[in-house]
């Protein structure tokens, strides 16, 4: 399964490649209020006991399908529009909220959000491109449509003026009213890659 997911990635990175090849040249890419595309894989931690699971080493459940696709435009003043969508699979064994899950648990996602560039503030092209998000949406979880609102902050490194390489972390709600049951927090970390298309 983990390489059937490994060779996904690497074809989503030689197809966006392919795409920009031609105009990898072009300059400034701060101009104007281009459209930001990006593809990653990514891992959803909705326990507190994973985090200690990391740290110690132990043997780690890693979420099965774990893409997120997420389209940005730029607008002025730092500021800037995304929209996301990603899938999930929690594998058997799995613990949340302290409970064990007996069988895979499908995770679905579409959100949107607002992203802030602080490289706005600095007035100058940088590589290192950090940004902070607030975001909105559905998850569907166990066939459950579940508001969601969260926070993150992440960061894009350009290899040239068109290609670059993305990371972020993201804390979300999950809203339940069924039942008066607690909300769920989660933590989502994503890496992948990022293109520009002016």
């Amino acid at each position: 399964m983990r390489n059937s997911i490994l060779i996904k990635f690497y074809l989503v990175l030689i197809l966006a490649f392919g795409i920009n090849s031609k105009s990898i040249l072009a300059q400034d890419f701060y101009k104007g209020e281009p459209w930001l595309f990006s593809y990653n894989v990514n891992l959803v931690i909705e326990d507190a006991q994973q985090f200690r699971v990391y740290f110690n080493a132990e043997k780690i459940k890693w979420n099965f399908s774990p893409f997120n696709f997420t389209a940005e435009k730029r607008l002025k003043k730092g500021f800037g529009m995304t929209f996301m969508i990603g899938s999930n699979v929690y594998p058997e064994g799995q613990q949340i909220s302290g409970l064990t899950i007996d069988e895979p648990l499908d995770l679905f996602n579409t959100e949107v959000g607002v992203k802030y560039n602080f490289n706005y503030l600095v007035k100058e092209d940088n590589k290192f491109d950090p940004y902070g998000i607030v975001t909105g949406g559905i998850w569907v979880k166990a066939d459950k449509l579940l508001p969601t609102y969260g926070i993150g902050f992440g960061f894009n490194h350009w290899f040239s003026n068109y290609i670059g390489m993305t990371s972020n972390f993201q804390y979300k709600i999950l809203k339940d009213f069924e039942d008066n049951k607690p909300d769920d927090g989660l933590v989502q970390i994503g890496f992948g890659l990022v293109h520009i298309v002016n």
